[in-house]
């Protein structure tokens, strides 16, 4: 994602949204670029979103217990339970059509690995717990529950591991303690179904395999 198209973007939506969560700093970027007169421009990281690229408002907002990002989630989550958390607060999040970002898949803990799919496994079911509204659970209860015991049979046919299993496992014990608020009905997109996901999957493996 370059620094011009984020700019761009942000020009085009920003007087449509007074509560647009992307830092009025940096316009969403995460970075600035430093004017070095006759030297090329140095580009930092912003100085008050701290290359979050949300405002501060937003971030003091949705911290909980004092922090923003959750380090009991990391390495998978912990951004979209932020932005979920934003959206529960009144905060608009938007696409960029022409932005473009390059994600680097699972540098960390190595795609199909079993601590990804542990931490996957519990996590999904955190990120659930603490965002997801009584009434969407009601709805889609079944077939979340029909998606992941798929997943988990999936991954023990394919990936010889129960990771996936414990994992939700770990999340189901910690639902009390995880869902210590109401949380607000968010509008959520459609789920792109189970053939997405096995599409998705694929385009992981050939990726790991360069």
């Amino acid at each position: 994602m370059t620094f011009e198209v984020v700019q761009r973007e942000y020009a085009k939506l920003r007087p449509q949204l007074p509560r647009f969560c992307g830092c009025e700093t940096c316009r969403g970027a995460g970075t600035i670029a430093v004017d070095m007169q006759f030297l090329p421009d140095v580009v930092t990281t912003c100085p008050d979103c701290h290359g979050t690229r949300y405002r501060r408002e937003v971030l003091d907002a949705c911290a909980v217990g004092g922090e923003v990002l959750d380090e009991d989630m990391a390495l998978w989550a912990c951004d979209a339970d932020l932005a979920w958390r934003a959206r529960g607060a009144g905060w608009r999040c938007v696409l960029a059509p022409a932005a473009v970002a390059y994600h680097h898949h699972s540098p960390s803990l190595g795609h199909a690995s079993s601590a990804k799919h542990l931490l996957v496994g519990r996590n999904r079911v955190r990120l659930l717990a603490r965002n997801a509204s009584r009434r969407q659970l009601r709805r889609r209860l079944l077939r979340i529950v029909a998606y992941d015991l798929l997943y988990v049979g999936y991954a023990g046919l394919t990936e010889r591991t129960t990771a996936p299993l414990t994992g939700r496992i770990r999340g189901l014990r910690g639902w009390h303690a995880d869902r210590d608020r109401a949380p607000r009905d968010v509008p959520l997109s459609p789920p792109p179904g189970l053939r997405a996901a096995l599409r998705r999957n694929r385009a992981y493996r050939a990726g790991a395999a360069r």
